[in-house]
């Protein structure tokens, strides 16, 4: 469900094929993070927007070629990438690079500490494919404005070597942890 901040609520309500509100919630005793204590209805809404509006811009740009020339389709998917854009600015206000899960709403994206490498997953992918099909868009120089500083990565492999565990049980020398 795309809401008025362009973001998809992932977790609805399937009675109501809306968010949850904390009634409802109550209700169904659901099972509330203490992370989520604050406002378990907009956490549950927003847990997984940024996976969920990276499937999105996804789905709407692999539409695109079999109903070529709906400027809907492409109207649709650049509103969920500015969205992205927006919860990205929002998270550059506390570090750069940093993804927030907007928890809540987009208003209030920079105030999340919440990230996960599948939500950025989905994003890169929706925004990839998004400049793969509309080049000439201007949200993809959009994306690549701005003051963003790469950070260094070591990718040197780390070697693991694997150490004994001791029990009484089993020998040893045979159960290894890497």
């Amino acid at each position: 469900m795309v809401v008025g901040d362009g973001l998809l609520c992932s977790d609805l309500n399937v009675d109501t094929m809306r968010p949850w509100t904390v009634d409802e919630l109550s209700k169904a005793k659901a099972e509330i993070w203490s992370n989520w204590r604050h406002d378990p209805a907009g956490c549950m809404a927003y847990e997984d927007a940024l996976m969920a509006t990276g499937r999105y811009i996804r789905v709407k740009v692999l539409h695109d070629p079999i109903a070529p020339g709906t400027p809907p389709i492409q109207h649709q998917a650049e509103g969920a990438v500015e969205a992205i854009l927006a919860v990205a600015q929002a998270g550059e206000r506390v570090e750069p690079g940093y993804l927030p899960k907007p928890f809540g709403d987009l208003k209030r994206a920079a105030e999340s500490k919440g990230i996960s490498c599948d939500q950025i997953e989905h994003v890169a992918l929706g925004l990839w494919q998004f400049r793969k099909q509309y080049p000439d868009s201007t949200l993809n120089a959009e994306r690549e404005k701005g003051d963003y500083t790469p950070i260094p990565l070591d990718l040197t492999p780390i070697p693991i070597h694997p150490s004994p565990v001791k029990s009484k049980s089993i020998d040893s020398k045979l159960l290894l942890f890497v």
